[in-house]
């Protein structure tokens, strides 16, 4: 998804401004497309199922990553880059001064600035251990896009949606855990389950190893 709110932090600390209106940033940031992921160390955390799945009602993909399709032409996969405090982001520091530096009348640009801006989040944040996979679309592939608006943050975003069954995507789903406060977990284990026997979208050994349930036992 293009939210744009996301660009908001490191566009505002070298001083670009939270939402730039003019037409090239707006087609820039629209046809780039977010997907957050962590380690395989978040896969069943706590705080991360309050934060980022409904309160524990929700459920967790797990991912297997297919390298030789992040090309660093259209696909870019890096761990997100965390402030040291909510005043200071020792990176963006670096590259807010070269931004400024004016000796002998040189001034410097960030030809990638568009790509690499979309890796940087404030140190609020820095539980998530985000690993970040960006798209950038080239208008000349013809790939389906939707807009929805967002029902946490209200904020219009465009979707951009891949076909599982073609090698493009750089991600495969292998599992699923359901999250520990969901309602009816084990009849939903089993029903998925029985579901994905019949669509195969989650490769699996045995029939009812492709989604489980949470480990946590404790949640309140």
């Amino acid at each position: 998804m293009n939210d744009k709110g996301e660009t908001s932090y490191a566009d505002n600390y070298v001083g670009n401004g939270a939402y730039a209106e003019n037409y090239q940033i707006l087609e820039e940031n629209n046809n780039c497309y977010i997907l957050s992921c962590c380690a395989d160390s978040k896969q069943d955390d706590l705080t991360m199922w309050r934060l980022y799945g409904c309160d524990a009602k929700g459920v967790c993909l797990r991912y297997k990553v297919n390298e030789k399709l992040v090309d660093n032409k259209s696909f870019f996969f890096a761990p997100v880059s965390y402030g040291s405090s909510e005043k200071e982001h020792l990176e963006l520091e670096f590259i807010n001064n070269i931004l400024n530096w004016t000796k002998n009348g040189w001034r410097f640009k960030f030809n990638r600035w568009h790509i690499w801006k979309h890796f940087f989040k404030s140190y609020l944040f820095k539980d998530e251990n985000e690993i970040r996979l960006l798209y950038v679309h080239n208008n000349d592939i013809e790939i389906e896009k939707c807009w929805i608006m967002d029902s946490k943050n209200s904020i219009a975003s465009r979707l951009c949606l891949f076909d599982i069954d073609k090698d493009i995507f750089p991600l495969k789903v292998y599992s699923a855990i359901i999250g520990p406060n969901c309602n009816q977990q084990a009849s939903n284990v089993a029903q998925f389950n029985y579901m994905n026997m019949q669509q195969k979208v989650i490769p699996f050994n045995r029939w009812n190893e492709a989604i489980v349930v949470s480990k946590i036992r404790d949640y309140r």
